[in-house]
């Protein structure tokens, strides 16, 4: 009874396992008709790109657009000479003569804009029987900034400031002083016109608005009244229109330079200031020079020996130079 009992078991058993089986592992049927369609792919392609930054190219165009945008030049010389005298029978006087100058310019151009600065320089003394005298001094700071209207014509405005160094003295045994630091300076403003061609060696700048500036720091000299401006006075101005040609070229495959600059300032009330100077440089070797300057200048108000009479000054040197130019 009990062995037919556990058949019975057995057999239900199996028979719910394969009923449970068919449950769990059945595959519907699939229509083949029906094709399922893929959903469309949203996602955006791209190109690769291999581009990335390179911190040497970019410092590399940065000092290209500053050396096209400026120009820096610099010049310096020094002469020096001596003659000694011992026990010399025809006799002499033991002398010693320095000069110096320097001169530097810098140049900015961007479109339409361009600034154009110099600082000119000049020192020179010489000692004789152990008495030392100032025989050349003076310094110039020109400044013209311009905006290009037309082809060659640019609106202009220019500064120029000159003076000395030190104090000057009417002779090497006379100690009476003449002039000073600032005193006279010159300092000249004017609005204008500029014409200059790409290339040319020549400047034109006409002003018909120009303020000319007379300064005397010195007391004592302030109060001698010099060069036009009233006694106790610091200062003169005046108002009128102006010129300047600027002239700067080489030649002789570079081995010589001339520079030259031209300016008027014309007031109603007395006439024309006029001041002409000129430097020819000529440098056979890399620092090897020899200059030659010449000044030409009128003021009428000048402090002078001979009132109202043409200034002129010159000199001829040989001596050892130093020149630096990015271009």
């Amino acid at each position: 009874m009990l062995t037919k009992r556990l058949k019975v078991f057995f057999a239900g058993s199996a028979v719910l396992s394969a009923v449970h089986g068919a449950a769990q592992f059945s595959i519907p049927t699939v229509d083949p008709s029906a094709t399922p369609i893929a959903p469309p792919d949203t996602m955006k392609k791209a190109a690769i790109r291999s581009e990335f930054f390179n911190e040497g190219a970019w410092l590399a165009e940065k000092r290209r657009i500053r050396k096209e945008r400026n120009t820096t030049e610099l010049n310096a010389d020094l002469q020096l000479s001596q003659t000694q005298f011992d026990n010399w029978a025809p006799g002499g006087d033991n002398t010693f003569a320095m000069r110096s100058s320097i001169f530097f310019r810098h140049q900015y151009k961007i479109e339409k804009f361009a600034l154009d600065y110099k600082f000119d320089a000049r020192y020179g003394f010489n000692r004789i029987e152990k008495k030392l005298f100032k025989n050349e001094d003076e310094f110039k700071f020109n400044l013209l900034s311009t905006w290009k209207m037309k082809k060659y014509w640019s609106y202009a405005t220019t500064t120029n400031l000159r003076s000395q160094f030190t104090p000057g003295y009417n002779s090497r045994n006379d100690r009476t002083k003449k002039s000073d630091f600032m005193s006279p300076g010159f300092v000249d403003v004017a609005i204008g016109f500029n014409y200059h061609r790409d290339k040319s060696p020549i400047s034109i700048t006409l002003s018909p608005v120009s303020g000319n500036i007379i300064v005397v720091l010195n007391d004592s000299l302030s109060r001698l009244g010099i060069n036009g401006v009233e006694k106790g006075k610091h200062t003169k101005g005046q108002i009128g229109p102006s010129a300047q040609i600027d002239l700067d070229m080489e030649f002789a495959k570079k081995i010589c330079r001339y520079r030259s600059r031209f300016y008027s300032f014309t007031n109603i009330q007395k006439p024309p200031t006029v001041r002409w100077e000129n430097t020819l440089e000529i440098r056979p070797t890399k620092y090897l020079t020899t200059t030659l300057y010449a000044l030409l200048y009128y003021d009428k108000m000048a402090t002078t020996p001979k009132p109202q009479k043409l200034q002129c000054t010159y000199s001829l040197g040989i001596g050892l130079a130093y020149r630096f130019k990015n271009k």
